[in-house]
C-alpha cells in the first residue's frame, strides 16, 4: 500500500505548475539525489510537517524561452505531473495572471484542483527572473467532483549564466488536502517535482518556445 502511494501521489507538491512565493526558514536543505542534472533538495517547514522540496538544474535557453513555457498555461498537461486540464482565468497584467487546475489521482481517490495567483518578476540589475505563485481558493466555487487543494506555495528562479544558459530554482510546498496523512505524502516528496522539471527541460528543445521573445523580459 505505501508503494502504491509512493508511486502515485506526491505529484501534488509539484503542482504546476508552478511559479512560487515559499516561507523562509532556518532550517537547512537536505541532499536527496542528483539525477538527470537535476539536483533534489528538502526541508522540514516551520508552517506544515510536509516537507518544502528544492530541484536545481541549468538549461540551454534564453529567459524568454523559460518564462514563455512556464506561463504557457494551457501547456502544463504537457509537463506538469498527472496534470489533466489548466487554463488562465483572469490576467491583471502579463506579470499577474489567476490560472486553474486539475490533477489526476488515482482511483480510489478523488482527483484534485487548485486556483493560482501568479507573479513574475526581474531584478533589474541582475536579470534575475522570479515567479511566484500561491493557491488562491476561494477564487472560484469549489466542484463536487473534486478536492480543491487550498494549501500551496510555489517559486520558480531563472538566473542567467553568461554561457548562454540559464539556471533553473523550483522551489515549493503543497497539501494535496483529503485525509491523506502528511508522513505519507513525505514519503514520495520528489516524484512529481522531478518528473516535472525533467519534462519542462525536454519541452524547452522545441522550437516554439527556442526562438520566443517575450517583451517584458530583458535577456542578456
Amino acid at each position: 500500500m505505501i508503494t502504491f502511494f509512493k508511486t502515485y501521489f506526491l505529484f501534488f507538491l509539484l503542482v504546476a505548475s508552478v511559479s512560487m512565493s515559499v516561507a523562509q526558514t532556518s532550517a537547512p536543505w537536505k541532499h536527496m539525489y542528483e539525477k538527470d542534472n537535476i539536483t533534489v533538495y528538502y526541508r522540514k517547514s516551520p508552517e506544515s510537517s510536509i516537507h518544502e522540496l528544492k530541484l536545481t538544474t541549468t538549461v540551454n535557453a534564453s529567459l524568454s524561452s523559460v518564462v514563455h513555457l512556464l506561463q504557457d498555461v494551457k501547456a502544463y498537461p504537457e509537463w506538469v505531473y498527472r496534470t489533466v486540464s489548466a487554463h488562465e482565468i483572469k490576467e491583471i497584467s502579463p506579470r499577474e495572471t489567476y490560472y486553474y487546475v486539475v490533477s489526476d489521482f488515482p482511483w480510489p481517490l478523488t482527483n484534485r484542483d487548485y486556483v493560482a495567483h501568479n507573479k513574475l518578476s526581474q531584478d533589474k540589475k541582475t536579470k534575475i527572473v522570479t515567479s511566484n505563485s500561491v493557491a488562491s481558493p476561494t477564487v472560484l466555487t469549489e466542484k463536487k467532483e473534486f478536492v480543491r487543494i487550498k494549501e500551496m506555495k510555489t517559486e520558480w528562479k531563472f538566473t542567467p549564466l553568461s554561457n548562454g544558459f540559464v539556471n533553473v530554482t523550483y522551489t515549493l510546498q503543497s497539501n494535496p488536502g483529503g485525509n491523506l496523512p502528511d508522513w505519507l505524502i513525505n514519503l514520495a516528496v520528489d516524484k512529481g517535482p522531478y518528473e516535472t522539471l525533467l519534462k519542462f527541460k525536454a519541452l524547452l528543445q522545441e522550437e516554439k518556445y527556442r526562438k520566443v521573445k517575450v517583451a517584458y523580459i530583458q535577456d542578456i
